[in-house]
C-alpha cells in the first residue's frame, strides 16, 4: 500500500477555505491539512454523539413499546404503570393501588405475600 503525497491545488479543492486562508499561498499547506482533519473529527464526533442519542432513547422506548403490544392500555395508563414500579405510595398517588395481577400498577415486588394484589389497602386496627 503505497501513501501518495497530495499536491497544494488537490488539498485546496477539496476542503472549503475559511477567509483567513488563501488557496493561492502553499505556505498555507498545512493549516489546511489541520482544517480538514478537524472537520473530520468533528464529522464523526457528531456521528457517535447521535448513534448514543438513538442508543438511549430506543433504551427508554423499548420498554413502552413491549407493554402496549402486550396490553391494551393506552399510552397514559402505560406511563401510570412504570411510575408506579417505584413504590406503593407512589401507585397509591396515582390511583393504581391496590393492583391485581395483570392491572396496570402491578408489579411483583410490589406484591409482597404473593397473593396476587399489590399494594394492598393497610388493615386498620378496631378498637375495643
Amino acid at each position: 500500500m503505497s501513501c501518495r503525497t497530495h499536491t497544494f491545488a488537490e488539498v485546496a479543492a477539496a476542503v472549503s477555505l475559511p477567509k483567513t486562508l488563501s488557496a493561492s499561498n502553499p505556505a498555507h499547506l498545512r493549516d489546511l491539512i489541520a482544517l480538514q482533519a478537524e472537520r473530520r473529527r468533528t464529522t464523526r464526533r457528531r456521528i457517535r454523539q447521535g448513534l448514543a442519542a438513538l442508543c438511549a432513547a430506543s433504551v427508554i422506548a423499548f420498554p413502552f413499546a413491549a407493554v402496549m403490544l402486550v396490553n391494551s392500555w393506552s399510552l397514559a395508563t402505560t406511563a401510570r404503570h412504570f411510575a408506579a414500579a417505584a413504590n406503593c405510595s407512589t401507585a397509591r398517588t396515582l390511583g393504581l393501588a391496590p393492583a391485581r395481577r395483570g392491572e396496570p400498577g402491578y408489579w411483583p415486588w410490589l406484591d409482597r405475600d404473593g397473593n396476587g394484589v399489590a399494594c394492598p389497602l393497610p388493615q386498620r386496627k378496631t378498637q375495643p
